[in-house]
């Protein structure tokens, strides 16, 4: 019946995108209205969903998980295993739709309902090529959060990456500890479904252009090897591998969650907002939540836990406001202290470089949603397969250390994430979800918008910025958004980096492969760099200020660390320090990035958690 339903819609997209197309100009204004339309769908497909909820909730649970990030849709399923323990699961946003089962429509649910939309304040060095030179920050919003919105690119990282996590006083969270916890969360085997439960599913994508092939050439050509990066994530080149299931997004809803709602003795809560963490301000012991319902304040109380899973802004949002925080930053908002952490200090995040595209003389290969959602091809939409299985338009990754790596060994410090297609592909969607001025678009891109030629965007990603932000609250209303200073390109060895890696990006248009299908750089000039001769290092210098925001991988606002660590929020298990029974599993307890996207890791953080959490109750 899914199956079907999956066709009906597909079709009704298709339909009304055909007919956009034959009334020309009208292509445009789609495009830029392309979030309203897909929150009016979305809100017309969840009319014919199942309720996920009970029909009745108890007055108290053993555990309350806050928010249903990947972390807290694993540890829900894990906790439960044990018929002994009740738990809720409270999340603000709503359950997925079709809409965003399709991995090409990935920049669409960006600006919907079901992101909840933070933007950056100004940015100083970086966004200077955003409206008002603010970067926006998209995080899911809905069960199973970042994961029903991302772009689903599957990369555990690096061993590195997390030896430096134990060695910086986090014991138990090495590769050589970790790493089970990874092929837990994974499923690798495709046609049996019963061994996809509890497991999200990680696969090649089934669709792949001649863009991604040439990609792949040239770097051989280069003398990188084609590697398998989940297995270690070294400098090398692969097609993407995606937390997708037969070319259909594979959201943690849908890995953990959706296969469990009969469970007794697990509870689901959406359209919620949890206002306040409840703490004995004597005993400094959490035992319970507000929240607010249908414009209703309610309590709910926690037995044993109470676990926050509500993501880099929203946990450590519900710290300040239950008293957990900075002493003057508490006193300024007129909340009583309970315990002072250093919360929301130290925000990090991975950079990335938005400003190489080139042209080929091929055709018929460049992915966009229009193109995906062809009439012609329903069929094979239905199935998963096609330009829909194509994250945005993603096919490839290649990993590179730059000569400004300060990484020992095969750490690599950029990504380049290969989109066949460009910002016109689409007519503008995801420079919107960029925050693209739109004076950068007309001029830029917008001429190539009925181009035939193929289009390839390299989206350069560097994983180890050295500089930091953090993160303020204006006032202590739930429903205030945080503010968010993310000081990205502060520190000057990150500009460094990018121009290495921009470096690297055009050495591809000499080889062989580049060379055969005609490739060029997109040289009209960004309007705030046309003073400077395209192509020159000042050129390049001048984009990388303009173009230059987040690849959405912001963590550490409630480290983890040991008690030496200043701005240490969480303990190795987890905990929240001087509080009893309050635990952060999502990535805002990540102590440094790793050396790839953070979809993997935040399966891993709560596969983990709940080994430490069954292990401290089996023992009471």
């Amino acid at each position: 019946m899914e199956k079907y339903l999956k066709f009906l819609v597909i079709f009704a997209i298709a339909f009304q995108v055909q007919g956009t197309f034959l009334r020309g100009n009208l292509l445009n204004r789609l495009a830029k209205h392309v979030n309203l339309v897909s929150d009016i769908v979305s809100f017309k497909l969840r009319l014919f969903q199942e309720n996920i909820e009970p029909p009745r909730y108890l007055s108290e649970y053993d555990f309350i998980i806050v928010g249903s990030g990947p972390g807290g849709c694993a540890l829900a399923n894990r906790l439960t295993e044990n018929k002994n323990w009740n738990v809720l699961m409270i999340e603000a946003g709503q359950v997925e739709t079709i809409l965003q089962d399709l991995p090409v429509l990935a920049a669409v649910n960006q600006k919907t309902s079901y992101d909840w939309a933070y933007k950056t304040e100004r940015q100083k060095y970086a966004c200077q090529g955003m409206n008002n030179n603010q970067c926006n920050f998209p995080r899911g919003k809905g069960v199973g959060g970042s994961s029903i919105i991302n772009y689903m690119i599957y990369n555990r990282g690096h061993d590195n990456d997390f030896d430096r996590w134990e060695q910086a006083g986090n014991p138990g969270w090495s590769f050589e500890n970790i790493e089970k916890y990874f092929k837990r969360a994974e499923a690798k085997t495709l046609g049996d479904l019963k061994k996809l439960l509890k497991q999200v599913n990680v696969e090649y994508n089934p669709y792949k252009t001649k863009l991604a092939h040439t990609f792949l050439d040239a770097h051989r050509e280069l003398g990188f090897d084609e590697i398998q990066y989940n297995l270690h994530s070294r400098p090398g080149v692969s097609y993407l591998q995606a937390s997708t299931l037969h070319g259909y997004r594979h959201t943690a809803f849908r890995a953990f969650i959706k296969d469990i709602l009969n469970r007794p003795n697990f509870h689901i809560m959406i359209n919620t907002h949890v206002t306040k963490i409840l703490i004995n301000p004597q005993t400094k012991t959490a035992y319970g939540v507000e929240f607010q319902r249908f414009g209703r304040r309610h309590k709910m109380l926690a037995r044993k836990e109470v676990i926050l899973s509500a993501g880099t802004f929203g946990s450590p949002q519900l710290l300040i406001l239950s008293g957990i925080g900075n002493r003057q930053d508490l006193q300024r908002l007129r909340i009583p202290l309970i315990q002072e952490l250093q919360v929301g200090k130290e925000l990090r995040d991975h950079h990335a470089y938005y400003g190489i595209s080139f042209v080929f003389n091929s055709t018929g290969n460049s992915v966009s949603i229009f193109n995906a959602l062809n009439s012609q091809n329903l069929q094979a939409f239905a199935e998963g397969q096609g330009q829909v299985s194509l994250p945005g338009s993603g096919e490839a990754l290649s990993f590179i250390k730059t000569s400004v790596n300060e990484r020992g060994g095969d750490v690599p410090d950029v990504e380049f994430f290969e989109l066949s297609g460009g910002f016109h592909t689409d007519f503008g969607v995801a420079a919107n979800a960029l925050n693209m001025k739109e004076e950068i678009y007309n001029k830029v891109y917008k001429p190539l918008e009925y181009t035939r030629y193929d289009i390839m965007t390299l989206c350069t990603i560097a994983f180890h910025p050295k500089s930091i932000g953090r993160i303020e609250f204006k006032d202590a209303n739930p429903f205030s958004y945080p503010i968010i200073y993310p000081n990205i390109l502060s520190h000057p060895d990150d500009e460094k980096t990018f121009f290495e890696a921009i470096k690297f990006a055009l050495s591809l248009l000499e080889t062989e492969a580049f060379r055969k299908l005609g490739a060029r750089i997109h040289s009209i000039p960004l309007p705030g760099c046309s003073h400077l001769h395209f192509g020159s290092d000042a050129y390049w210098h001048c984009t990388i200020h303009s173009l230059t925001s987040t690849i959405h991988h912001q963590t550490t606002t409630c480290k983890m660390g040991s008690r030496n660590d200043k701005n240490a929020v969480v303990n190795h298990e987890l905990k929240v320090y001087g509080i009893n029974r309050l635990r952060v599993v999502d990535t805002s307890i990540i102590p440094e990035p790793t050396s790839g996207h953070i979809n993997a890791v935040s399966f891993m953080i709560g596969e983990k958690a709940a080994d430490m959490i069954i292990n401290d109750w089996s023992q009471k």
